[in-house]
């Protein structure tokens, strides 16, 4: 949805571009891996500006055809497009797509087409015009890029993600059933919880390490701690979520992960 009046150095979409890419650098675990990383833009001009769903034109013409759906679901509807954009690019591991739109909204889109470390391309679009809609995006690649869980409640959604059977717990790094999970005293959690390493950590005892609410039910199911992206934008990762995020930009790098120098590097004072 960016035109090419747009287009130029000193444009919108070029002042758009750095403003993210900036506050994506300011987002813990991907501030400690700045040196693993680059950030590529790709000029994509669009006859219309904006997107359906948000602009003046009833059906602008745009380059990857990006839309609304319902209050605030932003898709690109040409994957076909973006394929060939990402693949002209050369090598890539995520891809934002950046909407000139100032209505909030975000999804977490992947590009099927394109898949990397056996999943889907990582591809979660935004409005370029809402800060806030920056914060979905990074929370999308939360679950495309290192397979977390929702930890919010939301009346309804638990229908249409149903819990495993029989002894099976959830299969995400940030969530757990009550049947996984001893809560009667902290050295139970630290005996049976699923990220019970982080319970041997130094400074580990000002947390419960299980408070319930998570993957959209208020009960039956656990997550780490007290606040999280995954749970609420704006919360910065939880450490579990950090370490599975950093892990994953490691494997993505071919980088040998050694998990005691992360944890001496990024203790859990940080959190507060």
């Amino acid at each position: 949805g960016y035109q090419r009046r747009h287009l130029s150095r000193s444009g919108k979409y070029w002042r758009d571009v750095n403003r993210y890419a900036k506050r994506f650098f300011e987002e813990r675990p991907f501030a400690w891996c700045r040196k693993r990383c680059n950030v590529r833009a790709l000029f994509v001009e669009s006859k219309d500006a904006g997107c359906k769903g948000s602009s003046k034109v009833d059906d602008p013409d745009t380059a990857l055809k990006s839309a609304f759906s319902g209050t605030r679901s932003l898709r690109f509807g040409d994957p076909a497009a973006l394929h060939r954009l990402v693949e002209g690019a050369g090598p890539t591991d995520i891809v934002f797509v950046m909407v000139n739109t100032e209505r909030y909204g975000g999804g977490g889109t992947t590009l099927r087409s394109m898949p990397s470390r056996g999943r889907p391309l990582p591809a979660p679009t935004f409005s370029a015009q809402d800060t806030t809609s920056f914060l979905v995006a990074v929370h999308e690649l939360g679950h495309s890029f290192a397979r977390l869980a929702d930890e919010y409640v939301e009346a309804g959604k638990d229908d249409r993600y149903p819990l495993p059977e029989g002894d099976r717990d959830l299969g995400y790094p940030n969530v757990t059933l009550a049947s996984h999970i001893d809560r009667s005293s902290f050295e139970s959690v630290a005996q049976s919880a699923k990220w019970k390493r982080f319970l041997a950590l130094r400074g580990s005892k000002r947390w419960t390490w299980s408070y319930e609410g998570g993957y959209y039910r208020d009960r039956g199911v656990f997550r780490p701690f007290p606040r999280c992206m995954m749970n609420k934008l704006g919360d910065p990762f939880c450490p579990v979520c950090c370490e599975a995020l950093a892990r994953a930009v490691y494997e993505t790098c071919g980088a040998a992960w050694d998990e005691a120098a992360y944890q001496k590097a990024h203790p859990l004072s940080l959190w507060r």
